[in-house]
């Protein structure tokens, strides 16, 4: 069963990809760029992709979240869904963040009194409520695992590099990513190679920074659930979501 394999993440992160890119070029003022996609599994609450050449096993009683966003012209779009085989965490956090987010948002709504809002409807069950990621267990998370993801960082000046392969990959990223979020693999796409030490060489000199994965406990569950929601004067449209969740 391809459910069963990371490779399944993998692919459904690069179907993702691949259908957002569809929008790119269609209007040259308004350049569509995938802002950020995830594959996250198991207690892993964010900033993590598989890199190239991950064999991690995706079983059962495990979960795995895609989190992914768009921006077109400066709008962005951000969402993200979890998918399980044998977890009722699914249902809980579905309905805590869609329903009480629709019920509590709105025009000059605090952000704090509608995150206290889905913060009750978790203290009728036993989990825990930490930030937007609800999960079974501490609630905070540490930085752990292999990095995948990094991010220029926008206030950093004029470093000089003197490494020429850093260079070059700095203005790969400058001129596909700028400042928006990108991964290891989306710069195999691109056709770079064998850039670790250049990257690494980046993130030294402080003008690209690491975001390395946010995990909780290893064996501990964690779930994720996130739509964007347009306020209009007289409702609320939910632009992020579809037939599927």
């Amino acid at each position: 069963m391809l459910w069963r394999f990371l490779p399944f993440a993998v692919m459904w992160a690069i179907w993702l990809e691949r259908n957002s890119r569809k929008f790119e070029g269609i209007d040259n003022s308004r350049t569509s760029v995938i802002v950020s996609i995830k594959a996250l599994i198991f207690w892993v609450a964010a900033h993590w992709t598989p890199n190239s050449g991950d064999k991690t096993v995706l079983q059962y009683d495990d979960v795995m979240k895609l989190d992914f966003g768009t921006q077109i012209g400066g709008h962005i779009v951000d969402c993200a869904f979890t998918a399980a085989f044998n977890h009722m965490l699914l249902q809980l956090i579905r309905e805590a963040t869609l329903c009480k987010s629709k019920d509590e948002a709105g025009i000059d709504v605090r952000l704090c009194d509608v995150g206290a809002a889905i913060q009750g409807s978790w203290n009728l069950t036993k989990l825990k409520l930490m930030e937007r990621f609800s999960k079974v267990w501490k609630g905070y998370v540490r930085e752990d695992l292999e990095c995948s993801h990094y991010m220029k960082d926008f206030d950093a000046g004029h470093v000089p590099l003197r490494l020429p392969r850093a260079k070059q990959l700095f203005g790969t990223i400058n001129k596909h990513f700028s400042t928006l979020a990108f991964c290891r693999r989306y710069l195999d796409r691109l056709g770079e190679l064998k850039y670790l030490m250049a990257l690494k060489n980046l993130c030294g000199a402080g003008i690209v920074q690491p975001l390395p994965p946010l995990c909780d406990i290893k064996g501990s569950y964690v779930s994720q659930f996130q739509h964007t929601i347009l306020h209009w004067p007289t409702c609320k449209e939910v632009i992020s979501r579809g037939d599927d969740y």
